[in-house]
């Protein structure tokens, strides 16, 4: 038989049952709109959970940490380390992390920050860029620069009035960091005026205050950090009495998006431990496939 017969059969059939050759094709339609339906909800939900992942901070940023097992031989996390890290095959940039909480001090207003001391060459991938003023430089330990997230201002207290937040009648700062003498404390005695015996005997301000040269503010909602501050590691190692360090409590990695799961696994296979915003976005597109 040929084609052009089969072709003239299958229509005559089609004609005949009229009724069932229409629910066929409904019944068809109506399964490949469902399977379209499927595909579009996974999709949209792959891209809307990815819109709040990318709002809590960079997918190309990468957290190093050591593992917390006290067996077996550890890595370590020292400049070789980061020398060796920053070789990978993706990887754009790195830098060590070291960080402490410390006090902020403006006349009778005082803040609580947490400071986080990188290198400084790398700021800008890391997406620390200044709204106002410009990034830090480096600076020395008894004039430190510093880059602070745009919510330091609205967070000082007016420590002689009960820690009253340091805010005008329309909710503005009374401090603008940029203008006005800002130091810096670890310790809060030295907030709360607490004295000590000097080495001839007189009373002195108890712990150190160094004065920052505060060089700009930048949007903490695009870095996800708040009220933090950003400087050099290598001038906060030395106002925490240390010039170096056998090993950083964890590194920032900047690499391209489709680099990251490769060199995630590069690094868990060196010991490491890692942390990225990409490993949750793997874990919704694997639902959606699935999906």
């Amino acid at each position: 038989m040929r084609s052009l017969d089969n072709l003239s059969f299958g229509a005559l059939n089609l004609l005949r049952r009229k009724t069932r050759t229409v629910l066929t094709a409904l019944s068809m339609a109506v399964g490949v709109m469902c399977i379209v339906v499927l595909i579009s909800v996974g999709l949209g939900y792959e891209q809307s959970y990815r819109e709040s992942v990318e709002a809590m901070g960079s997918l190309t940023k990468i957290e190093v940490t050591l593992p917390q097992s006290e067996y077996g031989q550890k890595p370590i996390l020292n400049d070789k380390a980061v020398a060796s890290i920053a070789a990978l095959r993706g990887v754009e940039a790195v830098t060590p992390v070291v960080q402490k909480s410390a006090y902020l001090v403006s006349g009778a207003f005082v803040n609580m920050v947490r400071v986080y001391g990188i290198d400084l060459s790398t700021a800008e991938s890391f997406q620390l860029t200044a709204a106002r003023g410009t990034l830090p430089e480096g600076g020395s330990v008894r004039r430190p620069e510093v880059l602070f997230t745009a919510d330091v201002a609205a967070g000082f207290a007016d420590r002689g009035r009960d820690w009253t937040p340091a805010l005008d009648e329309n909710g503005d700062p009374l401090v603008d960091v940029l203008s006005v003498p800002v130091s810096m404390t670890f310790d809060y005695a030295s907030v709360s005026g607490a004295q000590t015996a000097g080495a001839d005997g007189r009373a002195v301000a108890s712990g150190a205050q160094y004065k920052l040269d505060v060089t700009g503010e930048c949007d903490g909602e695009s870095i996800n950090f708040s009220t933090a501050a950003f400087m050099s590691h290598e001038v906060l190692l030395r106002m925490l009495g240390a010039s170096g360090t056998d090993s950083y409590e964890f590194l920032w990695v900047k690499a391209a998006a489709e680099d990251v799961p490769a060199i995630c696994a590069s690094l868990r296979d060196a010991g490491l431990v890692t942390h990225s915003l990409n490993d949750m976005l793997e874990t919704v597109r694997t639902q959606s496939r699935r999906l």
